[in-house]
């Protein structure tokens, strides 16, 4: 039975493989940006990157974005309450979206940016 607080996922999607450091640094500069305001003393800061920390072992850990927004509510820390989990929550979800290949790609021509340009060689004509 689910109940108000419940989190509507809408697929819940969880990484489609293993950040890279530069992936997790990206993610983890963002999602601090949801925890922290611009007068974040030092306790709120360490609150924030240890709810982070937990957050990508549960990432690692392969937990989809619902399992990790539920997680850090029950955590219950003044730096993070429901409305900033969910936006975390979104944040996740929108990351791991653009992890996924695009349709015909492959996940390393997705990662190098390199678009697919070899088909064309192997395709002979282009039209």
């Amino acid at each position: 039975m689910s109940g108000p607080d419940d989190v509507d996922d809408g697929g819940s999607p969880c990484a489609p493989r293993k950040l890279t450091e530069e992936e997790s640094s990206n993610l983890r500069t963002a999602l601090l940006e949801e925890l922290l305001t611009s007068e974040a003393d030092d306790a709120a800061r360490e609150d924030a990157t240890d709810l982070l920390d937990y957050a990508f072992a549960m990432i690692g850990n392969g937990k989809d974005v619902s399992y990790v927004v539920k997680e850090l509510v029950d955590m219950g820390m003044d730096v993070c309450d429901k409305d900033t989990a969910d936006r975390i929550g979104g944040r996740l979800g929108g990351f791991f979206r653009q992890m996924e290949p695009s349709e015909g790609a492959g996940v390393e021509e997705v990662v190098a940016g390199d678009g697919g340009s070899q088909g064309e060689e192997e395709g002979g004509e282009a039209e």
